[in-house]
């Protein structure tokens, strides 16, 4: 599992190889869709496409915060509001924080769950488990805000169990 908290740049040809390759070794790579400027915006390396979760954030009443960005690369969203995470300054070495970069483990560790509960899982499979498993949130349906909606771990195990066992 990647998980890839960063980026913002444009496009590149050298990096997408990369992810490429990623997705060619059946690793997940779930990325950050970026918070701020970007709305609306494609935001790489979630943007990329195929072999890649992108990420948006929630709130606590699973809406998506103003910053948390959003576009037709969305898969799903995680919480990402208040999150607490270490911060290398300061005391307590930990700090509520907002932010994609914050959702983004979520999905990450999700994947995780789904690989050690069957190692024998694609990429293909886990990334589809995990968009199929979500809460629907926002417009019905898959939506450019909350792509397919808030992962939902119990869901997606529930898919592995039988009568869904893969």
């Amino acid at each position: 599992m990647l998980n890839c908290s960063w980026g913002g740049s444009g496009y590149s040809t050298t990096l997408r190889r990369a992810f490429a390759y990623t997705y060619k070794m059946n690793r997940v790579a779930v990325c950050a869709m970026d918070d701020h400027e970007y709305n609306g915006e494609p935001h790489y390396p979630a943007a990329y496409g195929q072999g890649i979760v992108a990420v948006g954030a929630t709130d606590h009443n699973d809406e998506r915060p103003f910053w948390s960005n959003y576009g037709s690369w969305i898969d799903v969203v995680a919480p990402g509001v208040s999150i607490y995470s270490c911060w290398t300054s300061g005391t307590p070495p930990y700090l509520p924080l907002s932010g994609t970069s914050m959702a983004t483990p979520h999905v990450t560790g999700l994947a995780g769950l789904l690989k050690s509960y069957n190692s024998s899982l694609y990429n293909d499979d886990i990334e589809q488990i995990i968009r199929i498993s979500a809460d629907d949130k926002g417009a019905p349906g898959w939506d450019d805000s909350t792509g397919t909606g808030r992962i939902n771990a119990r869901k997606a195990l529930d898919l592995l169990r039988a009568p869904n066992k893969l």
